[in-house]
């Protein structure tokens, strides 16, 4: 199947699925208690938020959703167009975070520019404004240490999940998988369980550093404890050499030892 086929058959499929499904119009993001929620009255492609602060996320997003981040903007992709669960909480966080501007795009990307409210900020506004008595009383307390807590940037699970491919995979694999953007992973399965196996490279390759610890990344960030320990470690076949190159390499063994000098005859000085 060529690319223009491809695209032709990409095209129905979505104008199938969006069938039936209403259009986003409008929308409100709300920040409260370190969640970000998500307030919309249709359905929509993607979410673009560009913030301040530092966090750390902790992935709420149902299968079939992305989700990445800089250092000033989030993106989350609705992969197959889904409803949010969870009451619509999209993440939970740890750290500070103010978004400035939040745009989501509706399945014919049009731009909705989002309201944003901000409870926590609202919050702090109103717990700073105090009488000028309870601020003389300060003057007089002791100065007290505090713990600087850091609070490490990243995501704890950047999976995305129950996605199919209907179209051959690297490798050729066609049927339910899991992809993981960071290690770069292909995963079977709609979720990643002890079963799951990667995608399009030969288990030779994984005896390579890098390769196999992305799969270790990839089993630590998803599975449980417990099913870590469980999870059985594949043995990895040893690559079998081509004949010719078997050949050659014991043309060359036989050769080392035809000159190799008898170790009787072999004085202390090194002659013979």
């Amino acid at each position: 199947m060529n690319y223009k086929t491809q695209r032709n058959v990409s095209k129905l499929i979505n104008s199938i699925f969006r069938a039936g499904i209403p259009n986003a119009t409008e929308g409100t993001i709300r920040i409260s208690d370190n969640a970000l929620e998500l307030d919309i009255n249709g359905a929509f492609r993607r979410l673009v938020f560009s913030y301040n602060g530092s966090i750390f996320i902790y992935n709420n997003l149902p299968d079939g959703y992305s989700i990445k981040t800089t250092n000033s903007i989030i993106s989350i992709n609705n992969l197959l167009f889904k409803r949010l669960k969870n009451n619509n909480i999209l993440f939970e966080y740890d750290g500070s975070l103010e978004i400035s501007r939040a745009v989501a795009y509706s399945l014919n990307e049009k731009p909705i520019q989002l309201k944003i409210e901000d409870k926590t900020k609202a919050e702090l506004i109103n717990n700073s404004k105090t009488n000028f008595e309870d601020n003389s009383l300060l003057i007089f307390e002791e100065s007290q240490d505090f713990d600087i807590v850091t609070i490490r940037k990243g995501i704890d699970d950047d999976s995305i999940k129950g996605l199919t491919a209907h179209n051959p995979l690297p490798g050729g694999y066609t049927g339910d998988y899991n992809y993981h953007p960071k290690e770069k992973t292909f995963m079977t399965g709609k979720r990643i369980t002890n079963q799951s196996k990667p995608i399009g490279k030969s288990a030779s390759s994984f005896k390579l550093p890098k390769n196999k610890l992305n799969l270790e990344s990839v089993y630590k960030k998803t599975l449980p404890r417990r099913s870590q320990s469980e999870r059985k470690v594949e043995v990895v076949n040893p690559v079998i050499q081509p004949r010719a190159i078997q050949q050659k390499t014991n043309t060359q063994t036989k050769t080392r030892q035809r000159t190799k000098p008898d170790e009787k005859t072999r004085t202390r000085g090194g002659g013979y």
